[in-house]
């Protein structure tokens, strides 16, 4: 069965540096990493020796079942949670091909953009082609002056009187 190390471990392993018998995997199955995987550390009290005594146990809960006892550690008198395995973040090994996929598609953005500015070069140099090649129009007045003044009467008419 292959193991893999747990995503928030080392971060775990320095805030229970100061807490003896703190005992917790380092290796998590495989078939465990769609698990929280917590240690949850209870203090209890010992009036004879006037310390605290620690127990740490190390649980695994499921997505819905970790969001419901999430608030109840504190009812139960646990004084400390830790999550040494989130399934939600990508695990370390894979971050790296998390990063790749990401640079492929900034590639893949940036290639867009180039193609969509050098399309827009290509319509404004047509624009630019289409204006030159319009007649260059003249003012109103001139071309109404130009044309044949309007007669009421047709031609036909006019002839036969």
């Amino acid at each position: 069965m292959s193991t893999l190390k747990p995503n928030k471990l080392e971060i775990v392993q320095k805030q229970l540096k100061e807490v003896p018998n703190s005992l917790f995997p380092k290796q998590i199955n495989e078939s465990e990493r769609h698990l929280y995987h917590v240690v949850i550390v209870k203090s209890i009290a010992d009036n004879v020796k006037k310390k605290f005594e620690f127990k740490v146990q190390h649980k695994k809960f499921n997505q819905k079942s970790f969001e419901v006892s999430k608030a109840q550690f504190a009812k139960l008198g646990y004084t400390d949670v830790h999550i040494i395995h989130d399934p939600t973040i990508e695990d370390l090994e894979k971050a790296p091909k998390k990063d790749d996929d990401l640079s492929k598609k900034e590639k893949t953005l940036a290639q867009k953009e180039a193609d969509l500015k050098k399309r827009e070069a290509e319509i404004a140099k047509k624009e630019a082609e289409l204006k030159a090649k319009e007649p260059v129009k003249t003012d109103a007045k001139k071309t109404e002056d130009a044309k044949p003044p309007k007669t009421t009467e047709k031609p036909n008419e006019a002839d036969k009187k």
